[in-house]
């Protein structure tokens, strides 16, 4: 982790208890001299903005912040809490149509955690609209959606057919939709990771273990709060916790478990069951490491008996402020989400199905009938090991081609 003032003090007003101690040290870090536009352009790339205010606090002529910083904050603030009261609204919308043919939807991440965890629609960045849904539902959840003038944001000139979106839904978690007139991004879920990284969550327990709980004073369904730690460290992981805002969330939830009813020791117990104990205890421990997130006994003791968490909790660490990081891909195996299971069987499914499993792009080169859709496994690897390959190798040959003379 890059060692500068700027990120320390970035740090310090995440974190999820604004005690004493730490409003002391966030200004004494001030005092020291802060680049406030590199500071500001920080929280914004991590989706932490509002930290800041709430750690500063309203502004005063005692206050250490900038004025024009402190304005430019309220204001994104104000832009947030409005953007994320019209999504609310939205999200209602789309649940209220959903109900109306059957389906039950469980709303997560968005506007569910800024009034869940935060209690004000402005501190947490808007973001998209996502819900989990059974897999029998997704065609009604979708259907729905572009009822609502939604449309598939996969950008593609190929309309694919029923057996062709059979087998996408096979081995990915998501379609993600777009509404062109208010830039709506509407996402409905049925697994929270791609079949490739080797999460077999048990979704229907999710489904029966939800609560109502109330979203801008509308009850609605959502995860049992164990079930919400969880998916927010299977969320985290599988983009190797590359944004603060995600680990914010998880201190967050960690600092309210008593008010959310969250038993941290229960949730460690069924993702241990579910092959993702490591998923579970690398979120917390980077929490915990970042944020100061509290740890119950039992989960310390968990993540000392695992030998594989502090070294990804180092990496996370290492790389979060890193300017030349580099996105994570689903693509191609890589050793981060490799360690990130504990068990050998739970490796050996993420690798050979990372390598062997066709993506969309596969999935929509051709139009196979039922009988036939096998086909597309030699299909991915004939294009991605094969045709790929030798279309890399020849560029250069191809590029120092002569042009064709004219006469």
């Amino acid at each position: 982790m890059v060692e500068r003032r700027e990120v320390r003090l970035l740090l310090a007003c995440s974190r999820p208890r604004l005690d004493t101690a730490v409003r002391t040290e966030v200004a004494e870090m001030v005092t020291l001299g802060i680049d406030w536009t590199a500071l500001v352009s920080l929280a914004l790339h991590h989706g932490v903005s509002p930290a800041l205010l709430t750690a500063f606090g309203e502004p005063s002529s005692h206050s250490p912040i900038p004025v024009e910083i402190s304005a430019a904050l309220r204001q994104y603030c104000d832009a947030a809490r409005e953007r994320n009261t019209y999504l609310a609204a939205e999200l209602h919308a789309i649940l209220s149509a959903l109900a109306d043919v059957g389906v039950t939807a469980l709303p997560f991440k968005g506007v569910l955690l800024a009034e869940m965890l935060y209690g004000d629609l402005g501190q947490r960045a808007p973001g998209d609209i996502d819900f989990l849904v059974r897999p029998g539902d997704v065609t009604a959840a979708c259907d729905v959606l572009l009822a609502r003038g939604y449309r598939d944001a996969y950008v593609s000139s190929v309309t694919m057919t029923t057996i062709q979106h059979e087998l996408y839904r096979r081995y990915q978690c998501e379609y993600q939709f777009v509404r062109a007139r208010d830039g709506a991004v509407a996402e409905p879920h049925w697994a929270f990771a791609k079949r490739t990284r080797a999460m077999d969550l048990d979704y229907p327990a999710q489904f029966a273990r939800a609560r109502k709980t109330m979203l801008a004073g509308v009850p609605i369904s959502a995860h049992a709060p164990e079930d919400l730690l969880l998916l927010l460290c299977v969320h985290g992981g599988k983009h190797e916790w590359e944004r603060l805002a995600w680990i914010r969330d998880v201190a967050m939830l960690l600092e309210r478990s008593a008010d959310l009813g969250l038993d941290v020791d229960l949730a460690l117990a069924r993702a241990r069951k579910q092959g993702c104990a490591r998923v579970l205890l690398l979120g917390v421990e980077v929490a915990h490491r970042l944020l100061g997130a509290p740890l119950s006994p039992g989960i310390r003791q968990a993540i000392t008996g695992d030998r594989g968490v502090a070294p990804l909790a180092d990496d996370v660490a290492a790389r979060l402020f890193r300017d030349d990081r580099r996105k994570s891909s689903d693509f191609w195996v890589r050793s981060f989400a490799f360690n990130m299971h504990e068990r050998l069987t739970s490796r050996v499914r993420y690798v050979a199905r990372t390598l062997i499993l066709p993506r969309r792009e596969h999935i929509e080169m051709v139009a196979l009938p039922a009988s036939l859709a096998w086909l597309y496994y030699p299909l991915r690897w004939g294009h991605d090991y094969v045709a790929l390959p030798l279309w890399i190798l020849t560029r250069p040959l191809r590029k120092g081609r002569p042009s064709r003379a004219t006469t």
